[in-house]
């Protein structure tokens, strides 16, 4: 068997078509599924590693920095669970949407194996943003209540907010992230009207989906994409006709949609104002207001509990704890305002202080940090460096506004770990003429 590309079919299986596994399940037909699949897949790809691979036993001063860190993580977490305030909880996910200690240990494993055989060539790139297309068709579906399921479906006057198939408009944004920024770069280095056409499609979906987080995570991943490429008249061209293209959709759906979209993006810079005020949930807005899912109170709570448990926290999936033991008043006041749980931070970042300790918090960010330095140095070697690399900052920057979920963070790990992998550079890329932009930005 040849291992390589035997992992790295069941890679992109898992990167392409999980987004879309559904099961005709009452109670869970798009969570569960995923879960499963992940899990199986994961344990295939070890079975195959363990059964072919004998010869290359992990040594650990062996492996790189991103692994050595990913590895650390993972232990970490499993230190935290040690400790956690409700161990069951914290390994199988039983009450917390399927977060769990088991999924956590499948995103890390992923992440190896794709470092170790993901080599992301063309055709798997192309197979990708087909993918995102396919997602994008189903949201635009949604978006005009042509499909519409009620249990499922956020109602918004004459639209709704699409979700594709991964059961929230946040997750799809999030989604998305991952995928427009490598569209973008296939469109400005290669010669195929397909990658415009497809990076518009996206593009519009992500507006649909009202994801401010997203919006910025794209936005930043432009302007890092436009940096690479302006210096070339050619490149330069395809830049301002993406530009007013992207500019030309956000008016005809910002009047579709009565204002809505400049209204959302105004008030990213208002909310931090209006919200950060408050003290408890009498001043706090309600779920479904600008600010969203009481974000900055969540935030600044975790924040305030973390000295209570600054080492291992209070475990995987146990983030309701911290209201319930810390805050029982306020959190009593705002279950009466339609708000259950708290079971996510929204910001992956305070997520994991709160719930699996500083410590792990500072090693995953040096693992990212690691990864993309690490995929930004193998942008002379290999140009699409530059595409993971954009896409692995795109989907950070939304997950300061939101948190990993089984819907996406597979994908997240898969890309990571891609970045990074040191496989063949992608044919009929003019690699000099990417090299000179990279020479000149660094």
């Amino acid at each position: 068997m040849n291992v390589s590309k035997t992992i790295n079919k069941i890679l992109i299986v898992i990167l392409c078509f999980t987004p879309f596994f559904m099961a005709p399940w009452p109670s869970d037909i798009i969570g569960m599924p995923r879960v499963i699949f992940i899990i199986s897949a994961t344990l295939l790809m070890v079975y195959i590693w363990i059964r072919y691979e004998k010869e290359k036993i992990i040594q650990f001063k062996t492996l790189n920095l991103a692994s050595k860190l990913g590895i650390l993580y993972l232990l970490l977490i499993y230190i935290s669970t040690f400790f956690s305030v409700d161990k069951l909880n914290s390994i199988f996910g039983i009450s917390n949407n399927r977060e769990s200690v088991i999924l956590l240990t499948c995103y890390v494993l992923i992440f190896l194996f794709s470092m170790e055989y993901m080599n992301f060539d063309k055709k798997k790139i192309n197979l990708f943003i087909l993918s995102g297309v396919v997602m994008s068709i189903i949201s635009v579906l949604q978006f005009f209540k042509i499909i519409y399921f009620e249990s499922y479906s956020f109602p918004w006057g004459n639209f709704a907010s699409p979700y594709g198939t991964l059961n929230n408009p946040n997750y799809l944004g999030a989604y998305i992230t991952l995928i427009l920024p490598i569209s973008i770069y296939m469109y400005f280095s290669e010669k195929k009207a397909i990658y415009y056409f497809s990076s518009c499609l996206i593009f519009t979906v992500v507006l649909m989906s009202r994801t401010r987080g997203a919006w910025m995570g794209i936005s930043v991943a432009f302007v890092i994409l436009m940096m690479f490429f302006i210096k070339d008249k050619e490149h330069r061209r395809k830049i301002e006709i993406l530009v007013i293209s992207f500019a030309f959709i956000a008016f005809v759906l910002n009047l579709l949609m009565s204002g809505i979209l400049v209204s959302r993006a105004v008030s990213i810079v208002f909310d931090f104002k209006e919200v950060a005020a408050p003290e408890g949930p009498a001043g706090t807005p309600g779920l479904d207001d600008a600010a969203g899912s009481y974000r900055m109170y969540i935030w600044k709570r975790v924040i305030e509990t973390l000295p209570k448990h600054p080492l291992f926290g209070v475990g995987v999936g146990n983030l309701r704890y911290i209201f319930e033991t810390y805050y029982t008043k306020e959190f009593l006041a705002i279950q009466t305002q339609g708000i259950s749980t708290f079971q996510r931070a929204h910001n992956e970042f305070i997520h994991i202080a709160g719930t699996t300790g500083i410590p792990s918090l500072i090693t995953y960010v040096l693992m990212l940090a690691t990864v993309v330095r690490a995929s930004y140095m193998k942008i002379r070697s290999n140009p699409i460096s530059i595409a993971l690399t954009v896409s692995v900052i795109s989907y950070i920057i939304q997950s300061f506004f939101s948190n990993n979920v089984v819907y996406h963070s597979y994908m997240f790990w898969i890309i990571l770990g891609a970045a990074i992998h040191k496989g063949k550079t992608l044919e009929k890329l003019d690699t000099e003429e990417i090299s000179d932009d990279h020479e000149s930005i660094a």
